[in-house]
């Protein structure tokens, strides 16, 4: 989809691949929306170890809307529970295993020099959170995060267009094919740039690269911003899309909320870590390690 720019900054406009260390693991759910501890976890809480500012503490975390979707969650188990209703920002982890965080002594608040990532801004709040529980406790909170400050007019705010636009054909030169494949085209090849417009190599000359694109006019399809309902005209297939003022979106690891939706453009604020959002979250600590002390000498 093609993103028209208002004025939104480089670091907004990056996915860091980074991103996939907070999209942590969550392990034993006990019950829809609620985490529990596995047998045997702190089987005496009354002599388990007290989080204090700069332990380590190995945490499991399952955050909700006010509506009951799950918006984060370190249990890719979630994502399979069909009964466990998911916000559209929910995003799959790989992996189930707890996450290592260090306690901090207050809150952090949100930085003032970058974006926030969705769930990098959960679990900078829940460092601070986990202070006072004990190995084997399980909390309930509400966070809720700052407006970014602005730097400027439009600073967290992207449009982007409403209409997709897909051709029904394209031609391009071998070399080019092959370099977006890793591999020379051959008659029947599919060749995907929207999932909603399925294409295939239709025809392979000297020089060039013919593939078709189908779709079927009518069908709605899923996008990150709305449902989108397909149309074909002359040349293209166009997917219009749904999109709803005041809905919860994704970005890549940016969450933001719709605030204006018109005929060809979908304008996104991204000013709120959570979307304005007050997010309702179960933590459990699993394990607890004391801090290092700094070796004499060293920066901290």
């Amino acid at each position: 989809m093609t993103i028209n720019k208002l004025s939104i900054s480089d670091r907004m406009r990056k996915v860091v691949p980074a991103m996939l260390v907070s999209m942590l693991a969550f392990a034993g759910c006990a019950s829809p929306g609620k985490i529990g501890l596995a047998p045997g976890d702190a089987a005496d809480p009354g002599k388990a170890r007290v989080v204090r500012p700069g332990d380590v503490a190995d945490i499991r975390f399952l955050c909700r809307l006010q509506s009951g979707e799950v918006v984060a969650a370190t249990d890719k188990a979630v994502g399979q529970q069909e009964d466990l209703p998911k916000s559209a920002v929910f995003r799959l982890r790989d992996k189930d295993v707890p996450l290592a965080v260090t306690a901090t002594a207050s809150l952090p608040k949100t930085p003032g020099s970058k974006e926030a990532a969705f769930e990098e801004e959960i679990i900078n709040r829940l460092t601070g959170v986990i202070v006072g529980m004990k190995a084997g406790e399980t909390r309930t909170v509400n966070l809720a995060a700052e407006e970014l400050p602005e730097r400027g007019k439009d600073d967290y705010l992207i449009r982007v267009a409403r209409i997709r636009v897909r051709p029904k054909e394209m031609r391009m030169p071998i070399g080019d094919y092959q370099a977006r494949t890793g591999k020379p085209p051959e008659v029947g090849q599919p060749f995907i740039i929207d999932p909603a417009v399925q294409g295939k190599v239709e025809a392979v000359t000297q020089e060039e690269v013919v593939i078709r694109f189908s779709a079927q006019p009518g069908s709605v399809v899923p996008t990150p911003f709305g449902p989108g309902r397909i149309r074909e005209t002359e040349k293209n297939y166009e997917i219009v899309i749904g999109a709803r003022e005041g809905a919860l979106v994704r970005t890549g690891p940016l969450v933001g909320r719709i605030t204006d939706v018109d005929e060809q453009f979908i304008t996104i604020d991204y000013r709120n870590p959570f979307g304005g959002e007050t997010l309702i979250c179960d933590v459990a600590v699993e394990k607890v390690s004391e801090a290092k002390p700094a070796k004499s000498g060293t920066k901290e």
